[in-house]
């Protein structure tokens, strides 16, 4: 079943409205936008391991103690039932391209430990964790220009500028260039964001993650066609065969070196 914003579950639905309903009250007039994107937005969302991605964009910085009653609410929130990935931005930090973008704070399940730790600090009044890189930003922008959904706020072609091809290929270059010194950090993330960005660099194909194995299980070498065939069928949560190993990875790395 291909799962998106449109037919996804009551309770995934139930979790964005509420994450929506709470920053309203929380932010109030500095909010300006909230917007969908990843696989919810685009298609092939999948219930067992498929995150919720969302920007929200304000006015000004988030106060402290704002921070601290969202952070509480996401850790409350987040993995009932899909985990959140909620990138907060400043609405003039995305209006300055080409100029490097600052993401003010960063919200997903791998930095639950650090805010859980930083809530039981009396001292942690900042409540900022480590954020993406500008180039994943830049990258989630362009995304959503492409199939993102406006789920409160500006419509997206107002909100979010066009980013200009040669930044946009030039970030993407970087940042392939970035995840291919480290595949085994996040192997099945690494394989997919590999796949479609190199079907943006060499079709000029924007595509989402899922439309990426498919592209690369066409149109990249054969020799790697079981290590897309394993990742396509851990992203689907389907029955695996047989096990690609290390290898195989970093052979499918090698692609991205002479980009």
């Amino acid at each position: 079943m291909d799962y998106n914003w449109i037919n996804c579950s009551k309770v995934v639905k139930a979790e964005v409205k509420t994450v929506l309903t709470e920053f309203q009250q929380l932010l109030g007039e500095n909010l300006l936008g909230i917007y969908l994107g990843g696989s919810l937005a685009a298609g092939g969302f999948n219930p067992e391991r498929s995150d919720i991605n969302l920007l929200v964009v304000t006015a000004r910085e988030v106060e402290a103690e704002n921070r601290r009653k969202i952070i509480e609410l996401l850790l409350r929130v987040s993995r009932a039932p899909a985990p959140l990935d909620i990138t907060f931005v400043v609405e003039q930090a995305i209006h300055n391209l080409p100029q490097p973008l600052p993401i003010e704070w960063h919200y997903d399940e791998r930095l639950r430990e650090h805010y859980q730790r930083t809530l039981h600090n009396a001292n942690g009044q900042q409540w900022n964790g480590p954020t993406p890189s500008s180039d994943r930003l830049i990258i989630e922008l362009a995304a959503l220009r492409q199939y993102g959904i406006c789920l409160y706020g500006k419509p997206l072609a107002e909100a979010i500028p066009a980013i200009p091809e040669s930044v946009f290929r030039t970030t993407l270059i970087h940042y392939l260039q970035e995840i291919q010194a480290h595949p085994l950090q996040d192997p099945i993330t690494f394989v997919l964001d590999a796949s479609r960005g190199l079907a943006y660099l060499r079709d000029g194909h924007f595509l989402s993650k899922r439309d990426g194995v498919s592209w690369g299980l066409t149109h990249l070498p054969e020799q790697y066609r079981p290590l897309l065939q394993q990742v396509q069928a851990i992203y689907q949560s389907e029955r695996l065969g047989r096990p690609v190993g290390r290898a195989s990875l970093e052979g499918f790395a090698a692609l991205l070196k002479d980009l």
